[in-house]
């Protein structure tokens, strides 16, 4: 099949910028092009810079916290992202959530949790159990929710992993 190049239409041309962008989008399916990384970006709304997802590529991050103290706050990630925190506790520790997305967009977190100490995860979470489930070290945990973070839903992977 015959391949035809023709310019794209001006409503086509994706912008660009040194970093990700820094605007609101000004309609959905809009394209940015960080050109310091090649990410590319495509907006799925227009009220605000959040509305700009990855589109490809290697979205995910690993944050490794080495001696968490007596409390850490953890992130979900959003859209097409993945986020995995991976915490030794030197203590024990009381663990909160913040940055949910917006109600109808996805996040979701993988927390492994390490140490001979005892989490403390929060009571507003919703478990399929009903309630946090017994530590082991180490246990790993997804948690989603799809509405701003009113309702987390948290699910034990796996405890006392060797």
């Amino acid at each position: 099949m015959p391949v035809i190049a023709a310019p794209l239409p001006e409503a086509c041309t994706p912008a660009y910028g040194d970093g990700p962008p820094t605007d609101a989008p000004n309609s959905i399916g809009d394209i940015y092009v960080d050109t310091s990384t090649g990410t590319v970006y495509v907006s799925i709304g227009t009220d605000s810079v959040a509305d700009w997802v990855t589109l490809g590529g290697d979205t995910s991050t690993v944050n490794t916290v080495a001696a968490t103290g007596a409390t850490e706050t953890v992130s979900f990630a959003t859209a097409t992202n993945e986020i995995l925190h991976d915490l030794t506790m030197d203590q024990n520790c009381t663990i909160s959530f913040d940055s949910a997305p917006a109600a109808g967009v996805l996040g979701r977190m993988t927390v492994i949790i390490r140490g001979a100490f005892t989490p403390t995860l929060p009571a507003s979470d919703d478990w399929s159990s009903g309630s946090a489930p017994t530590y082991g070290s180490p246990s790993v945990y997804e948690f989603f929710t799809v509405d701003g973070g009113v309702t987390v839903l948290g699910f034990l992977a796996g405890v006392s992993m060797a």
